[in-house]
């Protein structure tokens, strides 16, 4: 009994594997067909088949894909979900799938949107030369390439394709990206481009000489042969940011008789017989292909706050094994990349510090932080949710390295400011004090002193005066209390005068035959000065 009508075309030496019901397909069987032969040409088609009316078919709109939403699986084929199909190209894929894509903005979308980089009037023009697909570009000839960018024969209908060198660079770094390796860029995501290298003399190029976009270093044209002067671009175009959103799809060969099996939740092909596109002969694959139709969402489970030098952020997966993370970091306000998509891991996460001005960053502003997971299998999941999505206004840390700089400068400046003042205060005490010395030797001077001027013994004859100043008047005081101390002191007055006036008298005695020795040996001196002038003469 025929309990489905499949879509796919009679064949043999197929290989068909199931898939039992388990909780990574939601418990839902799966029947595989694989490749084979119809009689004429090798397939390599995959068909699935979940016990219902239609037969799918992978990398179409109808195909079944799955994802994972807060632990339960969900299966997509509507306009909410949008078929792998439509995100992963192959170098077959038409011409126009050649698009410029457009992350969401919080709120607004959570799948990408997509422009075609190439016009209806463009892509008439790629026709008209026979370009149908991202392969035919990244092989057109010189001169096809020089037609699209206006250098035609003169009897021909001058048309030409904007950006026709992005386009073809676009188209040859995409090839060169889906190219299996068996080194480790497929992980990191890293791709060298290949440039041609050119062999035009003398300014003088022909057909196999240059591809007509390739910069050729010292000239600014060249003579194409039948062409005339052609102008030589100067810069090589910068395809990154259109290239990190085109996701290769990788296909196995048209093969028959492989063998399959269904383990640890994955189909594995292995081998088969085919035919070697390389040297057109039949061969036996060695080789093991694994089917995944699942696709890891990441979600961001450490996240700064706004208005904060918060720069950390951490992410995880729902799929076991998708530990390799990509994020871009897009200016909110002014809707430009400010990082394109950077390869790191669950256990490192993401440290945005690079933002900070003071490291060469943009500095303050509102950013979005995009981050998508990538499965042992390759595949991105092209959707975003509030869990993969951030926006938050970034504030750089203070500059401490200038705040403790100026910090300092501003202590020494104070130290040195202390020091002076202390030290034009020490000279000011010095000067008060010179001063004060100098009014002692003037009053000394002026008080009839002796010629040695000495300010101790003017000090000292100071301090006996206050001394009897003092007693005379505790003497005074105690005259007052006591009427006999009056007469008393009468009595010692008297005696202390007298002794005084015989004190004074004496000392005026010694003073006048001290200035009299002085005078005369003053003369002496004047005396004998002259003589001696006398005898010199």
């Amino acid at each position: 009994v025929n309990i489905s009508t499949p879509l796919w075309k009679g064949r043999s030496g197929h290989t068909a594997a199931h898939e039992p019901a388990s909780s990574r397909n939601g418990f839902r069987e799966q029947i595989y067909i694989i490749g084979g032969q119809d009689g004429e040409n090798l397939l390599n088609d995959v068909w699935t088949w979940g016990m219902e009316k239609e037969w799918r078919m992978d990398f179409t709109p109808q195909q079944w894909f799955r994802i994972f939403n807060n632990g339960k699986i969900e299966f997509g084929v509507n306009k909410d979900k949008p078929s792998p199909h439509f995100y992963y190209r192959t170098e077959e894929d038409a011409v126009e799938t050649l698009e410029r894509v457009r992350l969401p903005f919080p709120e607004e979308a959570t799948t990408y949107s997509r422009s075609s980089l190439l016009s209806a009037d463009s892509l008439e023009i790629l026709h008209s030369l026979r370009i149908y697909t991202i392969k035919d570009l990244a092989e057109a000839d010189l001169f096809t390439i020089l037609k699209l960018r206006g250098y035609d024969h003169p009897w021909e209908d001058v048309r030409t394709v904007p950006n026709t060198c992005y386009l073809r660079a676009l188209a040859r770094d995409f090839v060169h990206k889906c190219q299996l390796r068996t080194d480790d860029q497929i992980a990191s995501g890293k791709t060298e481009r290949p440039h041609d290298t050119h062999s035009c003399h003398d300014g003088k190029c022909y057909e196999t000489d240059w591809d007509g976009c390739t910069p050729i270093e010292g000239y600014l044209s060249v003579d194409v042969h039948t062409l005339g002067n052609v102008a030589v671009p100067q810069d090589y175009f910068d395809t990154l940011r259109d290239l990190e959103e085109m996701q290769c799809r990788q296909t196995l060969p048209p093969r028959h008789h492989s063998a399959a099996v269904f383990i640890d939740d994955k189909l594995l092909l292995f081998g088969g017989s085919g035919t070697n596109q390389k040297y057109n002969n039949n061969t036996n694959y060695q080789d093991v292909w694994s089917r995944d139709d699942s696709f890891p969402r990441a979600m961001i489970t450490r996240r700064p706050e706004s208005d904060t030098h918060d720069s950390l952020f951490s992410f995880q997966s729902d799929e076991a094994g998708a530990s390799l993370f990509q994020y871009k970091i897009v200016d909110a306000e002014e809707r430009r990349d400010v990082t394109p998509w950077i390869v790191t891991t669950e256990h490192h996460g993401a440290n945005v510090n690079y933002l900070d001005d003071k490291k060469g960053g943009p500095g303050k502003g509102i950013y979005i932080l995009y981050v998508r997971a990538i499965d042992p299998s390759g595949n991105i999941y092209f959707g975003f949710s509030d869990d993969s999505i951030h926006m938050w206004r970034y504030i750089p840390p203070p500059p401490w390295g200038a705040i403790l700089g100026y910090s300092s400068l501003l202590l020494l400046v104070g130290l040195g400011g202390y020091w002076e003042y202390r030290r034009r205060s020490r000279r000011a005490a010095l000067e008060r004090y010179a001063v004060r010395r100098m009014r002692r030797k003037f009053k000394l001077r002026e008080g009839g002193g002796d010629n040695d001027n000495d300010w101790r013994v003017y000090y000292a004859k100071k301090k006996k005066q206050d001394e009897k100043t003092r007693k005379d008047k505790a003497r005074e005081r105690r005259s007052r209390e006591d009427p006999e101390g009056k007469k008393r002191k009468k009595k010692d007055k008297k005696k202390r005068s007298d002794k005084d006036l015989k004190r004074r008298k004496r000392r005026e005695e010694e003073e006048e035959d001290k200035r009299r020795r002085e005078r005369k040996e003053k003369r002496a001196r004047r005396k004998e000065k002259a003589r001696e002038r006398k005898k010199n003469m």
